[in-house]
């Protein structure tokens, strides 16, 4: 999909005990704004890797495409 491949994907696990609410999510991510970090359907934290060059002329290639 374009991860690098010296750059896995990090999924961390949630215990269901453990309150993640959207506040405290917004947090983290503010603490490490060197990462891009989403949360899953089922509340476990990912942690991705950077998407490299090709998706990013790809993804540039759609910008531009959009806006003309």
């Amino acid at each position: 999909m374009g991860f690098t491949h010296d750059f896995p994907r990090v999924d961390l696990r949630v215990p269901p005990a453990v309150r993640l609410d959207d506040a405290l999510f917004f947090a983290i991510c503010q603490a490490n704004r060197e990462y891009r970090i989403e949360r899953s359907a089922s509340g476990d934290i990912r942690i991705m890797p950077p998407t490299g060059g090709i998706t990013g002329k790809r993804n540039s290639d759609l910008i531009i495409d959009l806006g003309l």
